[in-house]
């Protein structure tokens, strides 16, 4: 993400990255568990697992994330460059080098790169449903 380790915990660390997802996504907090968020520009490791409180299944989810991607509706607070997805029913790359390229979606410039100084943001969605976000 486009903020150092000290920037992305003084704007809420991991907390306002769930609040984010979440929000983008619709879905209940209480899914989405961060598994640990690291340096490489802002590394964030999370999945999801709907709960009691959620009503969407995994596949929902998936599908919903992979739309919401695809369409620049996630806002997680630094650009998005790459999402690739593997579980929950969704696999295969969402965005690459800031372009939506999820299959069933037009493509669609979703963080313009070039000679700016941004930082990727990847989300990779692993068994059962995680993700890593860089």
């Amino acid at each position: 993400m486009e903020w150092t380790m000290d920037e992305f915990f003084a704007s809420g660390g991991t907390t306002s990255f769930v609040d984010r997802l979440c929000g983008a996504l619709g879905i209940h907090a209480s899914t989405v568990k961060v598994i640990g968020a690291k340096p490489g520009s802002v590394v964030v490791d999370y999945e999801i697992t709907p709960s009691a409180d959620e009503p969407l299944s995994i596949e929902q989810i998936s599908a919903r994330q992979t739309a919401q991607f695809a369409t620049g509706q996630v806002d997680l607070g630094a650009p998005i460059l790459d999402v690739a997805a593997s579980g929950g029913g969704s696999s295969g790359d969402i965005i690459s080098g800031g372009v939506a390229v999820a299959a069933g979606f037009p493509p669609k410039i979703i963080t313009k790169t070039g000679n700016s100084a941004l930082t990727e943001v990847w989300i990779e969605w692993l068994e059962p449903f995680a993700f890593s976000a860089f």
